[in-house]
């Protein structure tokens, strides 16, 4: 622990020898460890023989980068200094590096450049809230953006700020947004079946709040209650940010006149899902498909954002479901997207705790509005799930691994 970073294999020992000579991936929070999935697929398709590490910033985004099956070990690394940059360079000596979404650590980045290790930065976003946002200020104060061998922006849209950051217009190509798995997110009809049945969910208005803040919670459950005072067949479900804030969360209804249960608690064959007000998501992963059975949604973080995280929310997810959307006013990405949908809904972002009641009500009440919606956004709103952009860059990086005889 000494070094500033602990490593971690899926029995979760520490102190492991990491294997050298592999492909390292850089994906802090669970966010971006969710982004990871269809790539760390590829990765193992390409590069068969080189072991695949990811480095993350806590036990939470570990947790969910153990469930993917293709990556070998996760280094937990704890702060971006010169000194644990360098030992864990030294530790993985990793042939390639691939950065998700943003550069959270600019020293290992700059020890990586000094190695002549190739780096990537995937599925890359950049905006004025991004730019500001303290967590990457010291990337731009040590303009790190173009030290990156090559950049792969989610869409053409943000090529021109990662030129003005001094990356060569040459080094940045598409990747499309790995937000959107349509293999993660979609719901076949035998799963939307099981969470009907676990749920209680047939017959219901359903009501879903995704990746709530700590500071929402409350607000949520109160909206939820109000909600259930006019619509007598509702069901709301709600996926904190935090796994640990379920216990504030359960605590907190307790002063209401909801009842409230786990989703975990309902797998109880024993468990009355009918008197269930409330279902609390208590695992990572869930979230993406379940917003397919939602009525109306919310997407966290936007009323009451999350303070360590400059982006931490994704309306993406349910829009893929073409689902009806509400948002605080702290949106930090996909500005495109959401000023389309205001320009239908002007009531889609809500500044306080009574107007997400009104706008959630709304939806739920008036089903002919809510199919107007779901249209609009069917035929408005494109998602760009195509990877041949990154997979084209992959593809080029095998051809350098087998050129230095590392073939599979």
């Amino acid at each position: 622990m000494s070094d500033g970073y602990y490593s971690q294999t899926r029995s979760a020992k520490t102190d492991v020898n990491i294997p050298k000579k592999g492909i390292m991936l850089v994906v802090p929070t669970i966010g971006e460890v969710f982004q990871s999935h269809r790539l760390c697929n590829e990765i193992n398709k390409l590069f068969c023989d080189s072991p695949l590490c990811a480095i993350v910033d806590d036990n939470e985004a570990y947790h969910v980068a153990k469930s993917i099956n293709e990556i070998d070990n996760i280094l937990v690394y704890q702060s971006d200094t010169s000194f644990n940059a360098d030992s864990v360079l030294n530790k993985t000596n990793p042939i390639i590096i691939i950065f998700m979404e943003n550069c959270y650590y600019p020293q290992l980045l700059i020890e990586a450049e000094k190695r002549n290790i190739t780096t990537l930065l995937i599925s890359a976003v950049m905006n004025d809230t991004i730019r500001c946002h303290p967590r990457y200020k010291e990337c731009f104060l040590m303009d790190a953006y173009k030290l990156f061998s090559s950049v792969g922006v989610k869409s053409s849209m943000y090529i021109k700020e990662f030129v003005g950051l001094g990356v060569e217009e040459n080094k940045i190509f598409v990747t499309g947004d790995l937000k959107i798995d349509p293999h993660r997110l979609s719901i076949s009809e035998d799963e939307r079946g099981y969470y009907d049945r676990i749920m209680g969910l047939t017959g219901k208005s359903v009501f879903i709040a995704g990746s709530v803040s700590q500071d929402e919670g409350e607000i949520i459950l109160d909206v939820c209650e109000k909600l259930r005072s006019v619509i007598s067949n509702l069901k709301c479900i709600i996926a904190p940010r935090f796994l640990d804030n379920i216990k504030d969360l359960k605590k907190y209804a307790e002063k209401t006149s909801l009842s409230v249960a786990t989703k975990t608690d309902l797998l109880d064959e024993k468990a009355d899902k009918d008197e269930i007000d409330v279902i609390l998501l208590d695992a990572y992963g869930e979230l993406g498909k379940v917003y397919g059975l939602g009525d109306a949604i919310f997407v966290g973080g936007t009323l009451k954002p999350f303070a360590d995280k400059p982006l931490g929310q994704n309306i993406l997810e349910p829009l893929f479901h073409c689902k009806p959307i509400v948002v605080g006013p702290n949106v930090k990405n996909d500005f495109d997207v959401i000023k389309k949908l205001q320009g239908f809904w002007p009531n889609i972002i809500v500044k306080d705790s009574s107007a997400l009641f009104n706008s959630i009500s709304s939806l739920l009440l008036d089903e002919g509005f809510r199919g107007n919606y779901f249209k609009f956004i069917k035929d408005s709103i494109k998602f760009d799930c195509d990877i041949s952009g990154l997979m084209k860059a992959l593809s080029g990086l095998r051809d350098k691994v087998v050129a230095t005889k590392m073939t599979c």
